[in-house]
């Protein structure tokens, strides 16, 4: 085996900065683990080779070092007539160097954008040989995970105590009037109900054109009679609206007891909370990646996404604790026929240097305040640095986004490095062309796309002005 070369390829524009990272870290890597972190094309033939040869008979190709560790780590398996190599231990099929990109990025959206840990767990029930920090390594060039990392708030929270499945489910509305899903002209969905079942984390969401307490009612009535009704309920909505629901739900359920949290209060109702902005972040990820607008459309998938994925409370999915068994994903023949061309005619591309430090034409990232995005909105502006200068003795910034440059000073603490996920339309923009413009102008413009115009100086409304 020899050490990771240098070698071009056509990808496409995700691949490309993915490869060229990759390279760079396995090229820092010491000499005997870089012939054994990733298996190359090349390297995967030599091991077929090794495999096929009779046992007792060396070859002059191969030392008879390699040989024994071949057949110690590795065996033959046969699918439609095609010489597989799995793992001994896990008996997975190997995946090699150049279908590392596909491989990752199909189980990262099977997972609904989950995180490292969710990505190598659904990685690993597939696939044997992919090594951890390739993971790592794409989820920093993945954009909607990293315009939508969750801004961290340190809240000592007070645990609750369940016994069993669906015995204390808690729900929630989450307020989605900001970005009303429009179906038919009659059909406008505007709240989501989201439940989860606080012993085994398994979630179900609902969307609502109203949050009347007779609408809330008729979808809690369904789950109740499909998964039993529990003993507690617990949510954090207003007194007027439990009460309503309680009337509704006593009918049918006399021994149902409701426990009301404090709205928003997350020592009180931290689960569902939690809950509300994975959903969200979840939802956010999905419509770009689909192409799609209707957030209502997306809440099926994405909810099995999160409940088919390693919860980091349990160490299982809340589809198995729920249910007792896996979930019934696709048989490892239908994943290696739609991958195997994936293992073929696909060469590395060249590595990179990559600067640590925040210098002109950066890509970096600036939060946008909760006021000026929706709840599925990402939560930072990608921006190009444009200047750099000392100011009082610290280091500020102008930057610019794609839709102008920005008119405030930054410094550095209100970055997050965003040079592995660059927006393709950043990496195109004529920075002399563009004219100034407010950061709330700039983020209302990136999370919604709305149609503002500026007529008079003044921001307004397409279609309010037509």
């Amino acid at each position: 085996m020899t050490a990771s070369s240098s070698i071009t390829i056509q990808v496409n524009n995700g691949e490309t900065p993915f490869y060229e990272e990759l390279e760079k870290y396995i090229n820092s890597l010491s000499e005997k683990f870089q012939k054994k972190s990733v298996f190359k094309e090349k390297v995967y033939d030599d091991i077929v080779k090794c495999l096929l040869l009779p046992k007792g008979k060396s070859s002059d190709l191969y030392s008879s070092k390699f040989i024994y560790w071949v057949k110690h780590n590795f065996v033959l398996m046969k699918i439609v007539d095609i010489d597989i190599v799995c793992c001994v231990k896990s008996k997975k099929p190997i995946c090699i160097y150049e279908a590392f990109y596909n491989v990752i990025s199909e189980g990262h959206v099977t997972v609904s954008h989950g995180g490292r840990h969710k990505t190598v767990s659904v990685l690993n029930s597939h696939y044997s040989w992919i090594p951890r920090f390739c993971v790592e390594i794409f989820l920093k060039h993945c954009i909607p995970c990293q315009t939508r990392k969750p801004i961290k708030q340190h809240i000592v929270s007070k645990p609750i105590i369940s016994l069993g499945v669906m015995t204390r489910p808690q729900i929630d509305l989450i307020d989605m009037r900001t970005r009303p899903d429009t179906m038919v002209p009659d059909i406008v969905y505007n709240w989501i109900l989201n439940c989860i079942d606080h012993f085994s984390k398994f979630s179900l969401a609902f969307p609502l054109k109203n949050k009347s307490a007779d609408e809330v009612a008729m979808k809690l009535r369904e789950l109740f009679f499909v998964f039993g009704p529990p003993r507690l309920l617990h949510s954090d909505n207003g007194r007027e609206f439990i009460v309503n629901v309680i009337t509704e739900l006593k009918k049918l359920f006399p021994d149902l007891v409701f426990v009301r949290g404090r709205p928003r209060h997350p020592r009180s109702q931290g689960c569902i909370e939690r809950a509300n902005g994975v959903l969200c972040d979840a939802l956010g990820k999905w419509m770009p990646t689909n192409n799609s607008s209707h957030w209502s459309e997306g809440l099926l998938p994405v909810m099995y996404g999160i409940n088919t994925r390693i919860s980091s409370v349990t160490k299982t999915t809340p589809y198995q604790v729920m249910f007792g068994q896996p979930p019934r994903l696709d048989s490892e023949l239908l994943i290696f026929l739609r991958l195997l061309p994936l293992y073929q005619d696909m060469i590395i591309c060249k590595a990179a240097t990559n600067t640590d430090k925040f210098n002109l034409n950066d890509c970096v990232g600036v939060p946008t305040h909760t006021v000026d995005r929706t709840n599925t909105d990402a939560k930072y502006l990608p921006c190009l640095i444009v200047e750099k200068v000392e100011k009082d003795k610290t280091v500020v910034y102008k930057l610019a986004c794609q839709y102008g440059k920005l008119e405030n000073t930054f410094t550095i603490e209100h970055f997050v490095d965003l040079k592995s996920a660059c927006p393709e339309e950043l990496k195109q923009l004529a920075i002399d062309d563009l004219k100034d413009i407010t950061m709330i102008e700039a983020c209302k413009l990136y999370v919604r796309g709305w149609p503002y115009m500026r007529l008079e100086g003044k921001m307004c409304y397409e279609t309010m002005c037509m």
